[in-house]
């Protein structure tokens, strides 16, 4: 608060001592002493007043903004949930062109499991090699 040094804390005390005198003096102190411990505790009891204002006037925004965010979630969902009647009456009308992800997956299948496993007929060629040339090892 002040900057006041050792060197002015000891002129203030000779002042006081001399104009006081020494019979005073220890309650003077004392009582000064008091006040400044009080004042202190207000000090700290407004601020920490002030804190707890801001921090609520904080968490005040905070929730106006999430049910802000809140409502217009909630609205989409609503105009959303309008649509889908609508998008299923669409896929009906379209019949048999309309194709889930299911159907177009077990399609895509289809067609490569034919490029990754070989033919019965080359499996067999294969494993009648592979009899031959063990029955030349052991011989």
């Amino acid at each position: 608060m002040f900057d006041v040094g050792f060197s002015e804390m000891m002129v203030i005390a000779i002042v006081a001592l001399v104009v006081l005198g020494p019979e005073k003096l220890p309650k003077i102190a004392r009582t000064v002493g008091k006040f400044y411990g009080s004042m202190q505790r207000y000090m700290s009891g407004f601020k920490a007043d002030i804190e707890r204002e801001v921090a609520l006037d904080n968490m005040r925004k905070a929730t106006a903004e999430a049910q802000q965010k809140l409502l217009e979630l909630q609205s989409q969902v609503k105009v959303l949930s309008g649509e889908i009647p609508e998008l299923a009456a669409r896929a009906q009308e379209g019949g048999e062109n309309v194709m889930d992800a299911d159907s177009l997956h077990h399609e895509h299948v289809a067609q490569t499991i034919p490029e990754l496993v070989p033919s019965p007929a080359v499996l067999t060629e294969t494993s009648v090699k592979e009899d031959e040339v063990l029955w030349k090892k052991k011989a």
